[in-house]
C-alpha cells in the first residue's frame, strides 16, 4: 500500500462553528484507529507518515483535542464533551468501524468516548493513562513533574493555564 501524503493543517468546522484539527498517518485504506495524545500534545505524531501503520494496514488518525494546536477551545467543557466532536469527524471521513486509544492524558477521553457504546467503536485502549488516585491523594512514588502538575491543577489551576498555551 502507498501511504498518504501528510499534511498537518487538515481540519474540519464542527456544527457549533469550531474548528477540529486532525492528521491521517499510515495506510490510506487501512483499519482506522483514533489516537488522542496526551496532556500536552497534539494530532503531529511524527515528522513524516508512519511505516509501522502503514506495514501493520492501520489508517492511524490523531486528533487536537479542544484548545490544542489547531482545535478551537471549547471553555467550560467535560471530558465526555469531546465525543459528539470525535462522531463529527468520523461521519466526515466516512468512517464505519473503529479503534480508538489515549495516551497518558487522552486515556480519560477515550475512555469516555467507549462509554458513549457508539456501535461503529470496535476496541478502546489506554496506553500510560491515570487512575482515580487512592483517597485523592497522588501517589509518592509518581515522579515529581507529574505530582507537580497534579496539585497544581488542584489548586492553582491558573498556573497551568499559562504553561500550556
Amino acid at each position: 500500500m502507498k501511504a498518504l501524503p501528510i499534511t498537518n493543517q487538515n481540519f474540519i468546522t464542527l456544527k457549533d462553528g469550531r474548528s477540529l484539527g486532525y492528521t491521517i498517518y499510515g495506510d490510506p485504506l487501512g483499519f482506522p484507529i483514533i489516537a488522542l495524545h496526551g496532556t500536552p500534545g497534539s494530532r503531529i505524531w511524527f515528522k513524516d507518515d508512519d511505516p509501522v501503520s502503514t506495514k501493520l494496514g492501520i489508517k492511524l488518525i490523531t486528533i487536537d483535542r479542544p484548545g490544542y494546536s489547531i482545535s478551537t477551545p471549547q471553555p467550560k467543557r467535560k471530558i465526555a464533551d469531546f465525543n459528539s466532536d470525535i462522531d463529527e469527524l468520523i461521519r466526515e471521513l466516512k468512517v464505519e468501524r473503529f479503534s480508538i486509544f489515549g495516551v497518558s492524558g487522552g486515556g480519560a477521553f477515550a475512555l469516555a468516548y467507549a462509554s458513549s457504546r457508539n456501535p461503529k467503536l470496535h476496541k478502546t485502549a489506554l496506553v500510560a493513562s491515570v487512575y482515580e488516585f487512592k483517597n485523592g491523594k497522588v501517589p509518592k512514588d509518581m515522579c515529581r513533574p507529574n505530582r507537580m502538575g497534579f496539585f497544581l491543577a488542584n489548586y492553582m489551576p491558573w498556573i497551568l493555564r499559562y504553561t500550556y498555551k
